[in-house]
């Protein structure tokens, strides 16, 4: 495999010092953030076993769901006959019971999970998929700028302390992530190579995002859409204006590529120049078609998939499970503004009153509440809100955000906006809008690479030395606690991790699930059981 290692050379300064070094240090870096992201998620996973050394029940109604959803998959089957005598009494969460009894979600996550349900370990899915996702960080930012951008997005990547708790929870962000992120490794690529095989793996990606979390992957791809809109119609592949950051990309050559060679000098110094022809920079329109039915394929077969999978549960291949668990048991959740109101109006015999009940009428000035608990949250939960914050600002002020850039952080703002016209702020006030974070690691990655590259070399020192302590600072501040000394049964604490939080927040829950599942079994002593629930009324 043939690497462009001038660009690699200029954006880790100088530090390889042949073609066959990159693939080995490439090769590497994968290994070591994906050790990273294994053993920081499974030192989380491991407070989450009861005395007897099982795993706690989960935490969430939607685990128990996309359990459910599994095991269903494993059975060959898409729904269970629901128990005509008396269908209430298997009445669950999130789980349709009008006849056909199935998981309320899409089937995506199901379909990850059912491999690893079968092995008898689903959080083993949720671990692998965050290893997985790690890996493709570094992918995408030695891309974008080299190894130094990859392995800092990577290794924020594994050790940060919102990724790192869910990936213990069977939700359905970690398979969406793992589809988003190689939709972005692949379309970059793509953007630069202009090779339909990472059309097919961009769409790929995004068809597999959809089906876990449709929303997500529609508020995710949509400035990517807009971007091959443009593209297809202009056939250039970058705006014409020029820009000051070099193409660093560790991209395999290809004969069929339009990528404009970048020497090391030119990379560091040289901006792109402006007024090249035209028709030299624009692709043929043969090849961009080819492009767009490329990507475009594998979304319809998701498409179709979904249409397929919501017939077999509904009847309708336009109404989703979710959308009829929605009207028939918590209407008032529906999706956009005054949703009470309007719920309100549907109102039927079988709705959950306690959970209906629960939701608030959403008002404009609920909506930009819930933007900033969102937007805030996702900066603690990602990372840390200083270097965050000062990485974008960076590379917006410096002028060193290109088209790759742009898209990253159009994508974190479109994931925001798609989901102003819902009620709930979102578990930890955060899981509408988790897949931003891989968006916001990556810039923060951009920006290491340029202060590792850029000014003199005593102030290039200092400045890397101070944005290490922040960056260094911020992952202990998520991983650590650290305890006063004090009265062990009344501990005081100078700090609580972020992680260690939300750990705790959890194990409260699946403990008391641990120690009902415990009684149970007692009781059972072996022997197969029904267990009838009285709700609260």
């Amino acid at each position: 495999m043939r690497l462009r290692t001038d660009a690699f050379r200029a954006s880790v300064g100088n530090g390889v010092s042949s073609r066959a070094g990159s693939p080995v240090l490439l090769v590497g870096a994968s290994l070591l953030v994906a050790a990273v992201a294994w053993g920081f998620s499974a030192q989380i996973g491991r407070q989450f076993v009861d005395e007897q050394g099982r795993p706690m029940p989960p935490a969430y109604h939607d685990e128990y769901s996309y359990l459910f959803q599994a095991e269903t998959f494993l059975a060959g089957r898409t729904w269970f006959p629901s128990f005509e005598p008396r269908p209430e009494l298997f009445d669950q969460m999130h789980v349709l019971n009008e006849g056909r009894f199935a998981s309320r979600y899409f089937p995506g996550t199901g379909a990850w999970l059912t491999p690893f349900v079968a092995w008898a370990d689903p959080w083993l899915g949720q671990r692998v998929a965050h290893v997985l996702c790690a890996v493709l960080m570094l992918w995408i930012g030695s891309d974008l700028r080299g190894v130094v951008c990859g392995l800092t997005a990577g290794l924020l990547f594994a050790l940060s302390p919102g990724l790192a708790v869910f990936s213990t929870l069977l939700l359905a962000h970690h398979p969406t992530l793992l589809g988003l992120l190689l939709f972005t490794w692949a379309f970059l690529r793509m953007r630069r190579t202009h090779w339909w095989w990472w059309a097919v793996l961009a769409g790929t990606g995004l068809s597999f995002a959809m089906l876990c979390r449709p929303m997500t992957a529609a508020g995710f791809g949509l400035p990517f859409g807009l971007w091959f809109a443009w593209f297809l119609s202009t056939g250039r592949s970058r705006p014409s204006e020029g820009t000051s950051v070099p193409d660093v990309s560790l991209l395999p050559a290809h004969p069929h590529s339009h990528s404009r060679h970048v020497t090391p000098e030119e990379g560091q110094t040289k901006p792109r120049e402006e007024g090249l022809s035209p028709a030299k920079d624009r692709v043929p329109f043969s090849r961009r078609v080819g492009l767009a039915f490329a990507l475009v394929a594998p979304l319809i077969a998701g498409i179709g998939v979904m249409l397929w999978y919501s017939s077999t549960i509904t009847d309708e291949p336009l109404v989703t499970p979710y959308q009829l668990y929605t009207d028939v048991y918590t209407p008032r959740h529906v999706y956009g503004f005054d949703n009470v109101v309007r719920g309100e109006q549907r109102l039927g015999p079988k709705v959950i009153d306690n959970y209906d009940q629960w939701a608030e009428n959403l008002t404009p000035a609920l909506a930009v509440k819930n933007v900033g608990k969102r937007f805030i949250t996702t900066l603690r939960l990602t990372l840390g809100i200083v270097p965050l914050t000062f990485a974008l600002l960076f590379l917006v002020l410096s002028r060193r955000l290109t088209g790759d850039g742009w898209l990253l952080l159009a994508a974190i703002i479109s994931l925001q906006a798609v989901h102003i016209p819902y009620w709930f702020s979102g578990i930890m006030d955060w899981h509408y809008v988790l897949e931003s974070a891989p968006c916001w690691l990556l810039l923060c990655g951009m920006a290491t690479a340029e202060l590792f590259r850029a000014g003199p070399v005593a102030a290039s020192r200092l400045i890397r030395g101070w944005w290490l302590a922040i960056l260094g600072t911020a992952v202990l501040v998520n991983s650590v606690t650290v305890p006063l000394p004090s009265d062990p049964e009344q501990p005081w604490l100078l700090w609580r991790g972020r992680a260690p939080q939300r750990v705790a927040e959890l194990r409260f829950a699946r403990s008391a699930y641990a120690d009902v599942r415990n009684r149970i079994d007692e009781l059972r002593r072996g022997a197969p059981a029904v267990l009838l629930v009285i709700p609260v009324p």
